[in-house]
């Protein structure tokens, strides 16, 4: 099976390149500067050629803050360059698997948040990725499917985890946020997901699936969790979103609910905590020098 990964850069595509498959998947991964997924002619002719059976678009506008100034780009990468791809995958027959976020929602749930839920984003970025989804809906395609993942953390590049550790070394006091919720998700479970789903997704429409490690957490508890883990003496400090100052918007509650993927597939995850442990575990002797 050829299997084309956008957004190879990212830290699910990076995940993804580590993890192992069977002698008969055969996975192209492609960045931006190799494929731009933004440009219809270029995705059309690649996958022309490519003969893929699936797509897993892990490509995204992900930087919340800067996408309130640059509108623009936001929606290219995540509203328009997801329409290309649906377009190539009804052309050629490809499966597609989208890559979304629990930032499609408001916030404004006490339970865990199923696939039925209304989404009402808060915030441009959450906008520009439900505009991604409404796209592929509206085309109606089969056998693609739309992930939605949460607080997703690993060892490669920009993420809460990987922040804190970092400034615990530098700082003897962190202020975090304790009442937003949501449920943490390492790239390391939901990998395999994917090339799963890449295997054996069948449907007649787009399907929407969430997806995310059991349980659920504020950030400070997050970040106490991870640091008790590391011996760090940076000391934490509980503040609301208030406190924060933060311009952005953000949702206070994003638990997603998983039962759907269970009940399809069978597929639940570990608990956040274990997935923690894991990551510390094997990744301390990259991470170390970030430890007070």
């Amino acid at each position: 099976m050829k299997i084309l990964v956008t957004g190879a850069n990212g830290q699910l595509a990076t995940q993804l390149k580590n993890s192992d498959t069977s002698d008969n998947i055969d996975i192209s991964f492609m960045s931006r500067s190799e494929l731009d997924i933004t440009r219809y002619d270029e995705l059309r002719k690649y996958c022309e050629q490519g003969g893929f059976e699936a797509i897993i678009n892990c490509a995204a506008y992900t930087n919340v803050r800067m996408a309130e100034s640059s509108f623009s780009d936001a929606v290219l990468v995540n509203s328009s360059a997801v329409l290309n791809l649906g377009l190539v995958s009804k052309e050629f027959k490809i499966k597609l698997i989208h890559v979304s976020t629990d930032y499609v929602f408001s916030g404004d749930f006490k339970t865990p948040i199923s696939e039925k839920a209304r989404p009402e984003p808060l915030n441009t970025y959450g906008f520009s990725k439900l505009l991604g989804e409404e796209i592929l809906q509206r085309m109606n395609l089969q056998n693609s499917l739309i992930i939605r993942i949460s607080w997703v953390f690993s060892t490669h590049g920009q993420n809460f985890l990987n922040t804190i550790i970092k400034l615990s070394k530098s700082k003897n006091e962190l202020k975090i946020v304790s009442d937003q919720f949501g449920s943490p998700t390492y790239t390391k479970d939901i990998a395999p997901v994917l090339i799963q789903l890449a295997k054996n997704h069948i449907s007649e429409f787009t399907e929407v699936y969430h997806l995310s490690n059991r349980g659920q957490c504020s950030w400070f508890e997050f970040a106490e969790y991870t640091l008790k883990k590391f011996n760090s003496t940076a000391r934490l400090v509980a503040i609301s979103s208030e406190q924060l100052e933060d311009e952005v918007q953000r949702p206070a509650y994003t638990v997603l609910s998983t039962k759907k993927i269970y009940k399809d597939y069978n597929i639940r995850l570990r608990h956040w905590k274990d997935a923690v442990d894991d990551f510390i575990e094997n990744h301390k002797s990259n991470l170390e020098h970030f430890v007070v």
